[in-house]
């Protein structure tokens, strides 16, 4: 496998092969991952395609290009897209709006304002005369005329009717549509097999929907029949079997026929990631798994789901991360950790301690303390992290951790940081 090579001097990329030897030179101001022995490059803001000697088997002259899909490549030229082979013949011209990837064979291409469908030769198979086409999925598309929406076969056919105010697309052999604000479900030949007749629908996750009737929701499998009827004040979709519902102020689990496996006893639960769920008893937060047992205990003030082995938790007016065995990761001492979400981004999490800023990284280490005013700071310290020691730790840097494009400056500083720290 080739790896990412980023020269800090002339800010461009080559590629390594696994010896660390060089086997493309930095010469392209971007580059992607190979795929089936070929990646893209970007040369003077122009898109090109090279293979693993380095040949540019399509030139750096196209505007965009799209990922290889059929054997094929979307591109654009002169503001116009068409669709090249992977040898860099023109199968479809430059001369349209926009394109989409193939899909079932199909692939939707716009003409002025108008959409349409193309095969892989060119050939316009169904003809640009719709205001919106979506994509091919299990041999029908998606398409509006005016403010209705309808279905069509791969040759133009029309399966469901333009009757509908907005649709969705096919999941198990039935897709969302809503008439008369009210929604309900096609087939694949145009039967309403679930009539309009609810305020909301969703898709079909483990054989079941759920929908809403007025404030209540319930779910109904692709028959049409409500297994589970409207009698909860929300309800999410199921996850290996459950799913999560609320009854009156009290959250729990029910399963897929409508069983409370979990009762709703909880003052609030999210859904089940990495094997737990968050809850809340009282005023206090905690974890269960799916036999109930309280996996870590209610004793926080508020906590988040897991991601990749994480949760973020408060005690008091203070943050920190826990891990599933309950050990405190990040020590809960910080006043905010920013962004909410419950993850990471690049690696880092911004923290803050009274008024000042600083960064922790994933594995839970404060690896720029919080010694600073704002966050804008913060980031113009990363930076000049990265300015300075780029150059010492490049060659460490490609060996631990297979550079790449998504490999930012941000994401690049933390890992010197953390390098700095072992050495």
């Amino acid at each position: 496998m080739s790896l990412f090579l980023y020269n800090f001097e002339t800010k461009k990329y080559g590629f390594l092969n696994a010896q660390n030897e060089l086997i493309i030179p930095c010469v392209y101001d971007e580059a992607w991952e190979f795929k089936d022995g070929l990646a893209f490059v970007i040369k003077n803001k122009k898109y090109g395609i090279i293979d693993i000697t380095g040949k540019e088997i399509i030139p750096c002259i196209y505007d965009n290009a799209r990922e290889f899909k059929d054997g094929l490549v979307v591109v654009k030229k002169n503001k116009k897209y068409g669709i090249i082979d992977i040898t860099g013949k023109g199968i479809i011209p430059c001369v349209y709006s926009y394109a989409t990837n193939f899909y079932d064979g199909l692939a939707g291409v716009q003409k002025g304002c108008k959409w349409g469908f193309i095969d892989i030769t060119g050939k316009e198979i169904i003809p640009c005369i719709y205001d919106y086409a979506g994509r091919f999925y299990d041999g029908l598309a998606r398409v509006q005329k005016g403010d209705k929406w309808g279905f069509v076969d791969k040759i133009g056919k029309e399966i469901v009717p333009y009757i509908y105010d907005e649709a969705g697309q096919f999941r198990d052999g039935l897709a969302q549509v809503q008439k008369e604000h009210k929604w309900g479900f096609v087939d694949k030949i145009g039967k309403e097999i679930i009539s309009c007749r609810y305020d909301y629908a969703g898709w079909f996750y483990d054989g079941l929907a759920e929908v809403r009737k007025g404030r209540e929701f319930g779910f109904v499998d692709v028959t049409g029949n409500e297994i589970i009827p409207c009698i909860y004040d929300y309800a999410g979709r199921f996850y290996d079997g459950l799913a999560i519902v609320q009854k009156g102020e009290k959250w729990g689990f029910i399963d897929k026929t409508g069983k409370e496996i979990i009762p709703c006893i909880y003052d609030y639960a999210g859904s089940f990631v990495e094997g737990l769920a968050v809850i809340k008893k009282g005023e206090k937060w905690g974890f269960i798994d799916k036999t109930e047992s309280e996996i870590i205990p209610c004793i926080y003030d508020e906590a988040g789901e897991f991601k990749d082995g994480l949760a973020k938790v408060r005690k008091g007016e203070k943050w920190g991360f826990i891990d599933k065995t309950e050990s405190e990761i990040t020590p809960c001492i910080y006043d905010e950790i920013i962004p909410h979400v419950w993850e990471f981004e690049d690696g880092l999490a911004k923290a803050k301690k009274g008024e000042k800023y600083g960064f922790i990284y994933i594995t839970g280490n404060e690896i720029i303390p919080c010694i600073f005013d704002t966050i804008t700071e913060l980031e113009k310290e990363l930076k000049s992290i990265y300015n300075i020691y780029s150059k010492q730790y490049n060659q460490e840097l490609i060996t631990k951790y297979s550079i790449s494009k998504n490999e930012n400056k941000r994401a690049l500083a933390a890992h010197i940081l953390v390098l700095q720290k072992n050495n």
